[in-house]
């Protein structure tokens, strides 16, 4: 009965770190998008680049 109850739990922690994992890139590409958008303004400011 314990083991069943240690791999569930191990189970529950992977799963959660996966999660995380998953939160943490989409948190990532969020901020690169942003830093892309505010750096791509300050070239159009300074440069006359357009950004796409």
């Amino acid at each position: 009965m314990e083991e069943v109850e240690i791999s569930a739990e191990r189970t529950s922690v992977m799963s959660q770190r996966y999660q995380a994992k998953v939160e943490k890139s989409e948190n990532v590409c969020g901020l690169l998008r942003g830093i892309i958008a505010s750096n791509c303004s300050l070239f159009e400011e300074v440069k006359g680049i357009r950004c796409k």
